[in-house]
């Protein structure tokens, strides 16, 4: 199982990890069931926005993003995420992508232009199949070199990019540059888990243009199918809107309490969205949508009757949300405040994650049979060192 890492240019947030647990209880699942998981997870440590921060912050790509991703394993621990048995850094396969760029290069799929190399998606029959996207009327050669864009947008994407003034590259056979994001998944999951995956995950968002342009790089050099099963989380809604970086919605695993109340206490909730409804139905308001996300059943009954008998406001409504989010943050604080003290910690933990995944979930499944009273066991399954 392959599952799309965060992109280490800044702290994940909470609607980040909202994939990232999906990821993990999918993990459980399936070791539940008997299946043995090996679970490769990447850390994009090279982007477009990584490159443009680091360079102005006047340090290396590694020295950037290294702060972000022992945040990411701290924040992973805090909220008792298994580790993947395979957590790699895009940087660290550098060669595995310009190989698979000289793969694609002898069947004549790529094209170059003033030193990038980009892929042509017109060569490519299936291209869409997994975001159902019409390319009828595309002009071929069209290109575009950024990381991110939308399906009306669809170009033949950068493969490999030249370095521009003052940016990180690297010196290979194919020429100085720097790789684009699309080919730094293909590479790492066919690596480490074979030309076809069993199970491909990561968030929503990721459908288009991402995972399409992996299909769409893999297939043609292998010549193989490779997923078998693609697995989208869906975002963390707040207010209507995902919650993202670029929409300044964030909440962090590490936010303080007065943060987070002032967070959501400024959140604007949307009267048109209400308007067009039923303004005293919690179901289809923006503060109801928090309760059903942070809070336990008792407030969400309060809540509920609340609404409908319009005994409560939206301001009593945020505060309540915000008291169980933190209550919810605040044990996770508890535990993250260790690594502050002992940074290697969290790397420590890494190389023990297995066998600390195994009693995570042993315990885990435990909780579950007795909460549910399932006739449910949990065992390790046969394999190395008797395990």
């Amino acid at each position: 199982m392959y599952t799309c890492g965060p992109t280490v240019y800044d702290f994940a947030h909470i609607g980040n990890f909202r994939t990232f647990v999906f990821q993990d209880v999918l993990r459980r699942f399936l070791q539940s069931r008997k299946y043995r998981v090996l679970q490769v997870m990447n850390l994009t440590d090279v982007d477009d926005r990584i490159i443009q921060k680091a360079a102005a912050a006047g340090v290396s790509i590694r020295e950037y993003t290294e702060k972000y991703v022992q945040a990411f394993l701290q924040d992973m621990d805090a909220l008792h995420l298994e580790v993947p048995e395979e957590l790699v850094r895009a940087t660290d396969h550098i060669e595995d992508m310009v190989g698979l760029i000289e793969r694609l290069q002898k069947k004549g799929l790529t094209y170059s232009s003033e030193g990038s190399i980009y892929y042509s998606i017109a060569k490519f029959p299936h291209y869409g199949r997994l975001s159902k996207i019409d390319l009828a009327g595309m002009k071929t050669g069209v290109r575009v070199d950024v990381d991110q864009y939308e399906k009306e947008n669809a170009r033949d994407f950068a493969l490999w990019k030249a370095p521009k003034p003052g940016e990180h590259f690297w010196e290979t056979r194919i020429g100085p540059g720097r790789p684009g994001w699309h080919i730094e998944c293909s590479a790492m999951a066919m690596k480490y888990l074979g030309d076809t995956l069993d199970i491909h995950t990561g968030g929503v968002d990721l459908a288009f243009p991402h995972h399409e342009n992996e299909i769409a790089q893999s297939e043609a050099a292998t010549g193989h199918p490779f997923v078998r099963l693609w697995l989208h989380a869906e975002h963390l809604i707040i207010d209507g809107e995902k919650m993202s970086k670029s929409y300044g919605n964030t909440i962090l695993l590490t936010d303080p309490e007065p943060v987070v109340r002032q967070k959501l206490k400024t959140m604007v909730t949307d009267p048109a969205r209400v308007r067009r409804s039923d303004p005293g139905n919690p179901d289809v308001c923006p503060v109801g949508d928090l309760h059903k996300i942070f809070s336990d059943r008792a407030t969400m009954d309060k809540v509920n009757a609340g609404c409908r008998s319009a005994g409560i406001g939206c301001i009593e409504c945020k505060s309540w949300a915000a008291d169980a989010l933190v209550q919810l943050l605040n044990p996770m604080q508890e535990r993250r405040k260790k690594f502050e003290e002992n940074p290697r910690l969290a790397w420590d933990i890494l190389e023990a994650g297995s066998e600390q995944a195994r009693k995570v979930a042993a315990e885990t499944m435990n909780d579950v049979r007795d909460a549910m009273g399932m006739s449910l066991a949990y065992e390790p399954l046969a394999g190395e060192d008797g395990r």
